[in-house]
């Protein structure tokens, strides 16, 4: 009994808390409502005087120029300008009040109606230079202590040629005074230094900030009594010269703070009285019972399957609730062990179980599933955006007769093999997919597996037996050659002046030496054991070989752009050179029709590989057969003379890939192709 009157203490206490807590949130947040909303008042008020200050200075530049306009197309006054007649502008201009006073300049800058003023000369530059291709403009300047208005008219005859330019002043403080209801002050530059007329110190060091900061308007706050708007003049170089100080007293502040104090305190004193009684009534007469009831279900949450009766008897509602609780529990457990059973099968199994909404969105999926699509279980999931397939499409799967969709996705540098089979589920008017996802990327990988395999018998084969060719037309032609080079050597004792022996001494040679090469090359790529390479070497032996051909020999130009500083590669040396003589042969048959026959070979370095990248100036490959080029059986040569079997750069790739490297290639139709392979460096 004690312990209950303990734990009700306890609820009261902290109810009582709860309320305090949330009176005081109140109060503070009536506070900073009608604080902000005072604020907002001000800014609004302030606002509405720089806007009316800003229009009115804006009407009045309007109103003097649609009266300047007017004049400004009457024939007259064009011809007293061209003809510099001051007088009659001068009449012109005082026929009309607020013309007078204006001066009038030739595009030469030479005045020529109204009275000089030095100020002028200050912004001269600017306001003769028309390259802005800004007409009519005004600007704020300052003189002393005094603000001016100055306005600039541009003058144009009936061909809208420049003949002239027009300037106004009006001092700004005239303009201000015509503006009711609204406190304002003007400063200029020389105000601010003045020892007399000058504001205050508040005022002067916020002027500078916003100066400093490029700001055009700022509202201030002195006090609880003064507001300032501070509006800043700017002169043609863009250069503060004035600032519109509006005054705004926050005379009613005081009022509404100290009216916000009292009402905040009636608010908190009824609002204890109240909470008192219904704590006490909420703790004796609901806290009490409810917390029991909560203490068991929490013990129920924790071991469903064990669920122990209510000790005490509650009546009315309570004990309503109790014994409905009693018997959905009992139903809970039942449900609760069948929907074990079904989730050890969907967790334990390899294929991804899921169930989505409509918009493709995964409402539950077992483990499977994250593990395949390589997400975690705190991601909100999208079939189609995981699939990537259309929502479209993924509707078309669920409503069709198979069901079933293969497809694959790229996780990174991984790709993913496919089964989808979707099924919908119509609950009413609520349309939900069921499905699942299979990988089949371990059997896709078996079969590419078999088909390398595959690849690699066929060029030992084809290796086997260029092999043996090879070495066959060496052993025959190695015994002729070397006759011939010695007799020709005696001969050339005999006959040291026959030019024509001297010639076939050095033909002999020359072709002992290709022999030799081949020998050398058969005896490089009968090594089946992998051995540090430099490209640099494959690359010149195989354009050697290529000097056999005489197209390449007569009529293609090679430039050789190979790296001094390249490194070694790791790999069987006949791998390498039939990729390099796969790509080189496809080149030079590209080039037979072209009118630029150019090869270009590269070596180099990138980031971790030994790059080499070889392109020609031929016929190009179209965009649709990029993507075959490297199938088994697939040649765009097979209707050619030169056809092949579509097994070089299949053959290529699959060396390359197996070597831990990569094989890239661009291509535009008759202007060439450039193949690029990477191999790892040591």
């Amino acid at each position: 009994m004690k312990k209950k009157l303990k734990l009700q203490q306890q609820i009261l206490i902290s109810f009582f808390l709860s309320v305090i807590t949330l009176v005081v949130i109140q109060f503070f947040f009536t506070w900073y409502l009608f604080s902000f909303n005072i604020k907002q008042t001000e800014n609004q008020e302030i606002s509405n005087s720089y806007n009316e200050i800003h229009s009115y200075i804006d009407n009045f530049y309007f109103n003097f120029s649609h009266e300047f306009d007017k004049i400004s197309k009457e024939t007259n006054f064009i011809d007293a300008i061209i003809a510099e007649n001051d007088s009659t502008l001068t009449n012109i201009l005082s026929e009309n009040i607020s013309l007078k006073n204006t001066i009038i300049y030739k595009s030469n800058h030479k005045i020529i109606s109204g009275n000089y003023w030095n100020l002028i000369d200050k912004y001269s530059d600017k306001i003769f230079n028309i390259d802005d291709n800004i007409s009519d403009s005004y600007f704020f300047s300052e003189n002393g202590e005094k603000a001016y208005l100055i306005i600039r008219k541009l003058i144009r005859d009936e061909q809208n040629n420049l003949i002239g330019i027009a300037i106004k002043t009006f001092r700004l403080e005239d303009i201000v005074s015509k503006i009711n209801q609204i406190d304002i002050d003007i400063y200029t530059n020389s105000s601010l230094k003045s020892t007399t007329n000058t504001p205050d110190d508040f005022l002067k060091t916020n002027i500078d900030n916003i100066v400093s900061q490029n700001q055009s308007f700022s509202i201030l706050r002195k006090n609880k009594e003064l507001a300032y708007g501070i509006y800043i003049l700017n002169d043609i170089n863009k250069t503060p010269q004035a600032y519109l100080i509006i005054n705004h007293y926050r005379a009613m502040n005081n009022f509404f703070n100290n009216g916000i104090l009292f009402f905040a305190l009636i608010i908190l004193a009824f609002s204890l009285i109240i909470a008192s009684f219904l704590g006490l009534w909420f703790g004796k007469s609901i806290m009490q019972p409810v917390k029991e009831i909560s203490n068991r279900l929490s013990e129920i949450s924790q071991n469903p399957s064990n669920i122990k009766p209510f000790t005490s008897e509650f009546k009315g509602v309570l004990g309503d609730i109790t014994d409905v609780f009693s018997q959905m529990n009992q139903s809970l457990i039942e449900s609760r062990k069948s929907l074990l059973q079904y989730k050890a099968i969907t967790d334990h199994i390899n294929v991804g179980i899921f169930f989505m909404d409509e918009n493709n969105n995964i409402i539950v999926c077992n483990p499977a599933f994250h593990k395949i699509f390589q997400t975690d279980k705190s991601q909100k999931l999208n079939l189609s955006s995981l699939a990537q397939i259309s929502p479209e499409k993924l509707h078309e799967i669920g409503n069709s007769n198979t069901h079933n969709y293969y497809f694959s996705v790229k996780f990174n540098s991984n790709k993913k093999y496919l089964i989808l089979d979707l099924n919908v589920n119509k609950d009413g008017d609520a349309i939900k997919y069921f499905g699942s996802i299979t990988d089949e990327t371990s059997m896709v990988k078996s079969r590419k597996a078999k088909q390398s395999l595959e690849l690699e018998l066929i060029k030992s084969n084809r290796l086997a037996k260029i092999g043996k060719l090879l070495v066959g037309v060496v052993h025959n032609l190695n015994s002729p050659l070397n006759s011939i080079v010695g007799y020709s050597q005696f001969l050339k004792e005999d006959f040291p002046d026959n030019k024509d022996i001297d010639r076939l001494h050095q033909s002999a040679i020359k072709i002992s030496g290709m022999v030799k090469g081949l020998l050398n090359k058969n005896r490089n790529e009968n090594r089946s054991m992998p051995q540090n390479i430099n490209v640099n070497e494959v690359i010149n032996d195989e354009l050697e070989m290529c000097e056999h051909n005489l197209f390449f020999k007569h009529y293609i130009v090679v430039n050789k752009e190979l790296s001094n500083n390249i490194k070694y590669t790791n790999a069987v040396y006949s791998d390498i050179s039939l990729c390099v003589a796969n790509i080189l042969n496809n080149a030079i048959d590209a080039m037979q029709h072209s009118v630029t026959k150019e090869l270009t070979i590269k070596s180099f370095m990138q980031e971790n590989y030994v790059v080499i990248q070889i392109s020609d100036s031929g016929c190009g490959i179209s965009e649709d057969n990029l993507d075959k080029i490297f199938d088994i059986n697939f040649s765009s040569k097979l209707d050619n003379d030169n056809g092949g079997y579509g097994l070089g750069l299949a053959l290529t790739k699959a060396i390359i890939e197996k070597s831990n490297g990569k094989i890239e290639v661009s291509s535009t139709i008759n202007e060439g192709t450039t193949f690029t392979l990477y191999f790892p460096k040591m």
